[in-house]
């Protein structure tokens, strides 16, 4: 996951408004009043969250499973003159000498963890890198936005030099959402370069996922929102 595909990741998200991202974010932050400098973005992908951080003047560090995806957030850092520490580790296994104030962890990065447990544990890593009063903010993809964009199985998107595919499938015993993606991306010569990714995705219950909160020890407060990219709910934890 997120190999080859990270060569191209920026421009196939382009419909994706980071700035909007951000600054609800912010907007979070400001009504819990927030007050600490050192963030880790777990899941940071190409840093475009964790580099508006940095410009904002946090103490930042991003994290990610893929090795692609965090050489592409360094090149994109270092081009603001920005040096950002980058950790390539599974969120399952974090452990690092940090202590953080805030750790955010956006754009589903949370539904990828596939079993409570995993979800469970990862809440539990989390937990350990903050200190008391320490935040941990995530969103969470719902039933009702899987539903709605893959209602006939598939959804297709068609930009100027961009084609997509998107097929699903739900595994019921499993709980699992599987989505096969094809892209064909438009080469300078015209010609159609093919890339496919698999992603796997569970998609949790509010009572699955405040159960886990409540055992790990965490206090919660819980935000609906559609009108970043579909239904979700943003979750927002301290320590």
């Amino acid at each position: 996951m997120y190999t080859e595909f990270a060569e191209i990741y920026d421009n196939v998200m382009t419909t994706l408004n980071y700035d909007d991202w951000y600054n609800f974010i912010k907007n979070i932050l400001k009504e819990i009043n927030f007050n600490g400098t050192d963030v880790m973005d777990l899941g940071c992908g190409t840093g475009e969250i964790t580099l508006r951080f940095a410009k904002d003047g946090y103490k930042v560090m991003g994290v990610d499973l893929s090795s692609d995806m965090l050489r592409i957030a360094d090149v994109k850092f270092k081009k603001e003159n920005f040096n950002i520490p980058l950790v390539c580790q599974d969120m399952e296994e974090l452990r690092l000498p940090v202590e953080v104030d805030l750790v955010v962890a956006l754009f589903d990065t949370m539904n990828y963890l596939l079993t409570e447990e995993s979800l469970e544990k990862t809440l539990e890593n989390v937990y350990l890198h903050l200190p008391e009063g320490g935040y941990f903010i995530f969103d969470l993809v719902t039933r009702k936005l899987m539903d709605d964009l893959f209602c006939s199985g598939n959804y297709i998107e068609d930009r100027e030099d961009i084609f997509i595919n998107w097929e699903h499938y739900f595994d019921k015993e499993n709980k699992i959402d599987r989505i096969y993606t094809t892209f064909f991306v438009k080469q300078k010569d015209n010609i159609y370069k093919r890339y496919e990714e698999i992603h796997d995705k569970r998609i949790y219950s509010i009572e699955e996922v405040e159960y886990a909160i409540k055992k790990v020890g965490f206090e919660f407060q819980k935000y609906q929102n559609s009108e970043l990219a579909g239904e979700r709910v943003f979750w927002v934890l301290k320590k």
